[in-house]
């Protein structure tokens, strides 16, 4: 089962690292997204990801924004007082 897909009906927006190996790779989040939209289409989703070390990762993740499975994402390298911004007006 998808660990943040139990509490998806309480949550406003889940933000999730991707990273290259784990359980937080691109695929075994996209599962999640997928998981967590079918108990709650309206929760907002973002995703980090590390554009630097990684191109491959951070492109999957610009795709899934521009094809809609997710809401935003953002790189590792920006601050966190823009993220926290974005996120409130989401």
């Amino acid at each position: 089962m998808y660990p943040y897909a139990t509490n998806a009906l309480a949550a406003t927006i889940l933000v999730m690292d991707v990273t290259r190996v784990g359980a937080g790779t691109f695929e075994k989040r996209k599962e999640t997204v997928i998981a967590v939209r079918k108990q709650n289409a309206d929760v907002k989703i973002g995703l980090f990801c590390d554009n630097v070390s990684d191109e491959d990762v951070s492109f999957n993740v610009m795709r899934a924004k521009k094809e809609g499975l997710i809401d935003v994402f953002f790189y590792e390298s920006v601050p966190s007082d823009y993220v926290a911004d974005v996120l409130q007006a989401l």
